[in-house]
């Protein structure tokens, strides 16, 4: 958030407030979100990708990390979320 905050000048905490104020859903909630989507994305659409190396793409160094965060935001695992297309 940080980051998010530094390229619009303004303090974490001040960015932070903003967009709870805007949008209702604080920046943890907006990166949450994406992130999973984007997890979604890449294991639908690179099959050449181990769920390791999605996780290593979406900036996890561990990959259980991962596995916890996707199962917590998704409802099951990356694997189990790519085998159900089965």
């Amino acid at each position: 958030m940080a980051f998010y905050a530094s390229i619009c000048c303004l303090s974490p905490k001040h960015f932070s407030e903003i967009i709870k104020r805007d949008t209702g859903i604080s920046p943890k909630g907006w990166i949450t979100y994406f992130l999973a989507a984007r997890a979604k994305v890449l294991l639908d659409s690179r099959d050449d990708h181990t769920v390791q190396q999605v996780s290593n793409l979406l900036g996890f160094d561990v990959q259980s990390s991962f596995a916890r965060f996707f199962k917590r935001e998704v409802g099951m695992t990356p694997r189990e979320y790519r085998s159900r297309r089965g």
